[in-house]
């Protein structure tokens, strides 16, 4: 299929306002398309960066009870010596996030109190 752009170019050299419009448009949607790969790209660079934790090696598992008398710190202190007693594993800790979950608390830290 053919497009004939004559006609069009002459319909938007009669109506200034509309090709400037159209043109502003066009400025516009480029300047969301140009921004929006921008932060793709700087977000996928970041993911790039090293961590500095050793995720090769790093695991956690959850630990959940039933009933009202589950002894949640003594099943922790069980389950962490289980773990630490298997071949290989160097340490074994319990927490309340997991790094780099995409999940926990964001809190800033200060160099004095207050």
């Amino acid at each position: 299929m053919m497009l004939e752009l004559g006609p069009i170019f002459r319909a938007l050299l009669r109506n200034k306002i509309g090709a400037i419009l159209i043109a502003v448009q066009i400025a516009f949607t480029m300047a969301i398309i140009v921004n929006a790969v921008f932060i793709i790209y700087d977000r996928s660079q970041q993911t790039k960066r090293p961590s500095g934790i050793d995720e090769a090696n790093t695991f956690f598992i959850s630990s959940s009870g039933f009933g009202d008398d589950f002894d949640i710190k003594g099943t922790i202190t069980q389950d962490l010596e289980a773990i630490r007693a298997l071949p290989g594993v160097i340490d074994a800790i319990q927490i309340n996030a997991i790094p780099i979950s995409g999940s926990g608390w964001s809190m800033g830290l200060q160099t004095e109190p207050g």
